[in-house]
């Protein structure tokens, strides 16, 4: 019959306090079960992760660490971003702001720019395999060059890229069983 309560657990600050409570917040709860119990279950979770999204962004109010973390997740894939020249525009040092970063998130804001690079490279060799090449996805990834993000890519997953995609291409669920048993 459905759920009568929909929990939304979000492990982190969330400055959305009136948004959980608005109608607009209830409208995509809602059409988040319609979706799912009406068998369109990608479309549920699709809509579930914009509620999500919605919930975590941040309002007009927010603070300089957030608005960084911002920008990091949107201009990760570029390489010519610079993170200390974004720094630099909110008036900290490098250092004092990676105290506060690291404060709030628990890692600098240098690693969340370099997962979020490296997540997006495994996700086009994932995607793309062998017809996507290590400087093309270096690139893609954000990285400018392809000798670093190599080392950088190796040092994260524990093989270097072209493994990855050669493991991938003779056992496609290997990134899946991968996740599986981190997951466990």
């Amino acid at each position: 019959n459905g759920f009568d309560n929909v929990c939304l657990y979000v492990p982190v600050r969330c400055k959305a306090k009136s948004f959980t409570a608005s109608d607009e917040f209830r409208r995509l709860v809602l059409l988040t079960r319609d979706l799912y119990f009406g068998g369109k279950i990608r479309a549920a979770e699709y809509v579930a992760e914009a509620v999500t999204e919605l919930a975590l962004s941040p309002l007009a109010d927010t603070d300089e660490v957030e608005e960084i973390r911002r920008s990091i997740g949107e201009n990760f894939t570029d390489p010519s971003f610079d993170l200390n020249a974004e720094i630099a525009k909110k008036g900290y040092t490098v250092d004092h702001f990676r105290v506060m970063y690291r404060a709030r998130y628990g890692e600098t804001p240098v690693k969340t720019l370099a997962a979020a690079r490296l997540d997006y490279a495994k996700k086009l060799f994932d995607c793309y395999g062998d017809a996507i090449g290590i400087s093309d996805a270096a690139w893609r990834s954000g990285f400018d060059d392809a000798l670093y993000f190599s080392k950088k890519f190796k040092t994260a997953f524990g093989v270097c890229p072209r493994e990855y995609v050669s493991i991938n291409k003779t056992n496609p669920d290997a990134s899946r069983n991968e996740k599986t048993e981190n997951n466990r």
